[in-house]
């Protein structure tokens, strides 16, 4: 291992992206309300495609259940997006990245537990777990980007 110094530019490359974010997403550079009816809509129909993305590519729903041997007894679980959806849409000062959109959902696991595996399986299912997501999406040359 050698002795490396940091310099002033290693630091301001590795923090320079997330500072463009906070600026984009700051009260003084993005102004609430300013948002279009048609940015609203194709930002919900890029939401619903996201959506269908993640489950298909995370294996999210309960289509994906897997069942485990635990202690004895059969435990069933799969992951699923949760109900509780937010969406905040900004408008920026920037010319190439005129809007921010700001999504929060939860990642909600569910288990089954039962005596073999089918039961387990049969459910009923009960929520065991849940991790809140928050993702940003800038919308560049008239797309939302991911």
């Amino acid at each position: 291992m050698g002795d490396r110094r940091i310099y002033g530019w290693d630091l301001l490359v590795s923090v320079l992206p997330f500072l463009l974010v906070l600026c984009l997403l700051s009260p003084a550079g993005a102004a609430s309300g300013n948002v279009p009816p048609k940015i609203r809509e194709s930002f919900n129909k890029f939401r619903q495609m996201w959506f269908n993305k993640l489950c298909t590519h995370c294996r999210l729903g309960k289509r994906y259940v897997t069942v485990s041997r635990e202690n004895g007894k059969y435990v069933a679980k799969y992951r699923a997006i949760g109900n509780n959806v937010t969406i905040r849409l900004k408008h920026t000062e920037s010319k190439t990245t005129p809007y921010v959109a700001v999504l929060k959902y939860s990642e909600d696991e569910y288990i089954s537990v039962g005596d073999s595996a089918d039961k387990a399986r049969q459910g009923p299912f009960r929520l065991n777990d849940s991790k809140l997501v928050t993702e940003i999406f800038p919308y560049v040359h008239g797309k939302w980007r991911y």
